[in-house]
């Protein structure tokens, strides 16, 4: 074979035109066939490949690139371009390359060529290589719809031509080796085919306008390096709704008026009788229109009738196919996957709704395999806090309205699990069968249904991105957790401590009540030994948990924190998430903080049961026990008897009271101690008005008689107060008061205990913490913490001895005794690099300490100004 060389004759290709077009153009000038041309360049091809695929069409090899620019005098680049080579990569096309030869992205890959009859009569039959992509379907510049069909052989055209035409002179002449071939199959001249004509602002035309802006867009950005994605994306949503359209053709619901144009458009009016072949021409015309139509206003908010359309029509109204129809939009971006659940969210079921998260502002497809992660951040029982919020009026039993919630939550938004796989994720009774479709149904009579849904829904997305602080599962795991053991001597000694009487039953108590702090379960859930029995204890525990003291509830929460240190778990006790966490939602039940803890502890004080505390606070019973174990009651062993809650300030005047009005609350029955407080002055004073008055105190004998021994055991008992004091408040000797006291029963204190306590007269155990009362219970408090202000800033307990004139040893044993009182240590034990420093405890210790040392203080003062002192 002789070398190649140039041809004499050039021929330029039209913008846009495929290699094979311009071959064949190239071929019939010089009077010869594509065979006879290509293979003068020097490119081997086999005789049955040339009158099938025709592999020039699709990719030619460098070498055989440089080889037809040789001969042909168009370079390279510009031939490469002419090839479906040019769409590689973008998904329009295969890619040869990839194993399996690859498939294209949308549509099926067309066997052949459409073509527009009218550009075929201008350019002299030249063919466009767009019309070999599926989604060209319409001629943008002569305004009518493509055709793929001969009408002659009604076959897609697929010929080349081969051999010289008739009378051209030998191939010879121009250096090209003869050869034999066939005639043409079909010799129909394309250009004068049937049109299908279309107006200028037909949705059809739009629609392909708007494919050859997104395909050109992709060509560009493949070009440069851009991410593809996005625009891949845009006929990822086209390709879904098209393919919708044409399903939902087929049934048997009428389509809307849009739709309805379009098929009168494409000369369809009936439909499309043959549906087997969805890349037939006039099938992707009308389904792309349609989903241009549908999402013109974009993904996230299509077009709502041409919608609720595409879903019942292919759903037929049942809640089961609309469940799968999203199988049918597997490649359709989150938005317009959302924007369809939305419309067809309210026909779901409920367990679909909260899977695709309809409630939520994008819902979306189930994911898999993330469940065990979510149940990590699921306690077993919903958090109190939010389930109640989530109560409307109380209608539901708390525990169980608790368990379905957790449950619930678990589903929200997954599509791998079922019931029973979500119980053994919470650990929660096999038996427990809390949501079922009664549950559901009266959860959407009540009109919580909506926002239950939103709430679960947001949450456990939230929840998914910003897992919980708390790892529920690992502590539903461990049983060193999940039964973890109570430290009763350390439970004791709290109890001992605030004077609280505790017994073994109340221990087990305590130890499941520090259980249910870790594990968010609760003991009627518990394993065995330590499940709890409603019918036996579960009102005593509720009552337990109810009165706990604040001393008891701090002391099992920082039980529960040591355990967890000593695991090396660096957790929080309890945790429950913010509301903010969760959009605008109309909370069907009360929020936790509408009930005042005052107004809770005052009835309650006052003997009501929590039932009837619920009644006049116009709430639920939950609520209030939710209130308790949130804001605990400062354990005091008695109330002081006849002590306002308030504490009264001594009013100034020269004249605090007239004989007149004196003998007024004597004749009452009050005590001179009573009417102190009533008009805020000391009880010495009013004991010396009476006497001053000529208004004898009564007889002690008859004093006595009257006298209430619980509040005397509470004055000198609790409140430390010494027999004088007591006394002169009575207006009785002290030595009766005495012989009184030991008639009672009442343990003496004797030397040094004997006297009264310094924070007796400003307010009584009421006023002050129980810590502060028990550090002021013993003489020399006010030194001590006064030195103990004074070590901060030292770099060592030997210069702050010196500092203040004293010996090392008195000034430790001094803060040891403050640290004993207190029971927590009040000084690092490892100074710092400013010196020795108040741990915590001690900072908020000493601020407690200040307001009680200047009271004492103005006492003082008042005391050594006052004349009658």
């Amino acid at each position: 074979m002789r070398p190649a060389r140039t041809l004499p004759i050039r021929l330029a290709p039209l913008p846009g035109e495929a290699l094979d077009s311009w071959l064949e153009a190239f071929a019939e000038r010089l009077h010869t066939s594509i065979f006879d041309l290509v293979r003068s360049a020097g490119v081997a091809t086999r005789w049955k490949t040339l009158r099938g695929r025709k592999p020039w069409v699709h990719h030619l090899g460098t070498d055989e690139l440089a080889a037809l620019s040789m001969v042909t005098g168009a370079s390279a680049g510009t031939l490469a371009a002419m090839t479906l080579d040019r769409y590689v990569g973008t998904g329009l096309v295969p890619d040869r390359s990839a194993r399996g030869g690859g498939r294209t992205r949308w549509w099926r890959e067309l066997t052949g060529s459409r073509f527009c009859p009218r550009c075929l009569a201008g350019n002299g039959n030249r063919w466009m290589l767009s019309w070999r992509l599926a989604w060209s379907f319409a001629c943008t510049h002569h305004h009518l719809l493509l055709r793929e069909i001969c009408p002659a052989c009604e076959r897609r055209h697929v010929w080349t031509r081969t051999t010289p035409p008739p009378g051209s002179p030998d191939p010879g002449d121009f250096g090209f080796d003869s050869s034999r071939g066939g005639a043409p199959v079909c010799t129909f001249p394309l250009a004068e085919a049937d049109i299908v004509p279309l107006a200028p602002e037909e949705p059809v035309l739009r629609a392909q306008h708007q494919i050859n802006a997104t395909i050109t867009a992709l060509l560009a950005a493949r070009h440069t390096g851009a991410d593809l994605a996005p625009l891949q994306q845009v006929l990822d949503d086209l390709h879904a709704a098209a393919r919708a359209a044409l399903a939902a053709l087929r049934t048997s619901t009428a389509p809307p008026e849009p739709i309805t144009a379009i098929t009168h458009s494409l000369l369809a009016p009936d439909g499309f009788p043959d549906h087997r072949y969805h890349d037939r021409v006039a099938h992707v015309a009308f389904g792309t229109t349609a989903a241009h139509l549908m999402l013109a206003t974009g993904p996230s908010a299509p077009d709502p009738v041409i919608t609720d359309w595409l879903a019942h029509a292919t759903a037929g109204g049942s809640k089961a196919h609309l469940s799968r129809l999203l199988a049918q939009w597997d490649t359709a971006s989150p938005e317009l996957q959302g924007a369809l659940l939305k419309r067809i969210g309210p026909h779901l079921g409920s367990a679909f709704q909260l899977r695709y998260g309809i409630a939520t502002s994008t819902p979306r497809r189930p994911r898999s395999g993330n469940s065990t992660t979510r149940a990590a951040s699921v306690p077993s029982l919903f958090w109190r806090g939010w389930a109640l919020r989530l109560n409307p009026q109380g209608r539901f039993d708390p525990l169980s309205y608790r368990q379905a919630l957790s449950m619930l939550l678990q589903i929200a938004g997954l599509g791998d699990l079922d019931y029973t796989a979500v119980r053994d994720l919470l650990g929660l009774p096999s038996a427990s069968n809390v949501v079922c479709s009664g549950f559901t149904k009266k959860l959407r009579h009540s009109g919580a249904w909506e926002p239950v849904l939103a709430a679960l829904g947001q949450l456990a997305r939230t929840l998914d991105e910003e897992p919980a602080p708390i790892d529920y599962g690992r502590r539903r795991r461990w049983r060193r957790i999940s039964a973890a053991a109570l430290d009763r001597t350390a439970w004791r000694a709290a109890c001992k401590h605030i004077r609280y009487r505790t017994s073994e039953r109340q221990e087990r108590f305590a130890q499941l009540h520090l259980i249910e702090l870790l594990t968010g379960s609760h003991p009627y859930l518990f394993r065995e030994p330590l499940t709890l029995s409603p019918a036996l204890d579960g009102v005593d525990y509720t009552a337990f948990v109810f009165s706990l003291p604040s001393q008891l509830s701090a002391h099992l929460h920082q039980q529960a924190q040591t355990l967890l240190r000593r695991l090396r778990i660096e957790e929080p006790v309890t945790w429950e998430p913010p509301f903010d966490r969760v959009g605008t939602i109309a909370w069907p039940g009360p929020h936790p903080d509408d009930v005042r803890p005052e107004q809770l502890w005052a009835l309650a004080r006052a003997g009501l049961p929590r039932s009837e505390i619920a009644t006049r606070l116009h709430t639920t019973s939950e609520h209030i026990h939710l209130t308790a174990t949130r804001h605990p009651q400062l354990w005091t062993r008695r109330r002081q008897h006849g002590r306002s809650p308030e504490p009264v300030t001594e009013r100034h005047g020269t004249a605090l009271l007239s004989e007149h009005e004196l003998r007024g609350y004597i004749d009452q029955g009050l005590r001179p101690g009573q009417i102190a407080r009533l008009i805020g002055c000391s009880h010495q004073r009013i004991s010396k008005l009476m006497v001053g008055s000529g208004i004898g105190p009564r007889a002690p004998r008859e004093t006595l008689r009257g006298l209430d021994p619980a509040w005397l055991r509470e004055q000198y008992e609790d409140n430390q107060r010494s027999f004088t004091d007591i006394a002169t408040e009575l207006g009785i000797p002290a030595s009766d008061l005495a012989r009184h006291a030991r008639k009672l029963g009442l343990a003496i204190r004797r030397g040094v205990a004997a006297h009264q306590h310094v924070l007796a007269d400003h307010g009584g155990p009421d006023a002050f913490s129980a810590t502060i009362w028990t550090v002021f219970a013993s003489r020399g408090a006010e030194q001590r913490i006064t030195r103990l202000l004074a070590i901060p800033g030292h770099p060592d307990l030997n210069r702050a001895a010196r500092h203040l004139g004293i010996r090392k040893a008195i000034l430790a044993a001094q803060v040891s005794h403050l640290e004993r009182d207190v029971g927590v240590p009040l000084l690092e034990t490892a100074p710092g690099p400013d010196g020795i420093r108040l741990t915590p405890v001690g900072e908020k210790f000493t601020q407690e300490a200040l307001p009680v040392l200047a009271i004492l203080d103005r006492a003082g003062d008042d005391t050594g100004n006052d004349p009658q002192s």
